[in-house]
């Protein structure tokens, strides 16, 4: 998320906000993929956005590598991330997207929007990472604790999987 942080002029309703879902989905999909960790902004600031978040997936591809997580978990994730972009914006493209957006986020259930994407998509190669640097990448669920397991598998934030001490 740092690289999305960093776009210049901090226009992040392009991702938050639903009526600009559409412009930041088009400039995504417009993007090229590329192999890039470091992040040269240019253009318009949906264009910058879409860098960042495909430096950013490298990013955790790159990681992923180095921690072990096996290849079949972390291939094909900027192939996959616009297969779900792609979806999102059929959501948008649909009558009546814009107040269907707003009842989920009354129902605190998350929209298509592109921050939760995004979020969503880092958090779970995240995940993939964590596990592989902590228990190992040939460690399996059934010899870990079952609440170590449960907590990291529902896990949607770091914070999550803090463990809290009593007594």
């Amino acid at each position: 998320m740092q690289y999305v942080m960093s776009v210049p002029g901090a226009q992040f309703e392009l991702l938050s906000r639903p009526a600009r879902q559409s412009e930041m989905i088009e400039a995504y999909l417009l993007q090229r993929p590329h192999e890039n960790t470091v992040i040269d902004f240019t253009g318009t600031t949906s264009a910058n956005f879409a860098i960042a978040i495909l430096a950013g997936l490298n990013w955790l591809t790159h990681c992923a590598q180095l921690a072990g997580v096996p290849p079949a978990q972390q291939t094909g994730t900027i192939r996959n991330f616009r297969k779900l972009v792609s979806l999102a914006e059929r959501w948008w493209q649909t009558e009546g997207a814009v107040d269907r957006c707003a009842q989920m986020l009354a129902n605190q259930t998350q929209p298509p929007l592109m921050l939760y994407l995004i979020w969503s998509e880092y958090t779970r190669l995240a995940k993939l990472i964590t596990a592989a640097a902590i228990f190992g990448a040939s460690a399996k669920a059934a010899t870990l604790p079952a609440d170590v397991v449960s907590r990291f598998e529902t896990a949607k934030d770091p914070g999550d999987l803090l463990v809290t001490r009593t007594g």
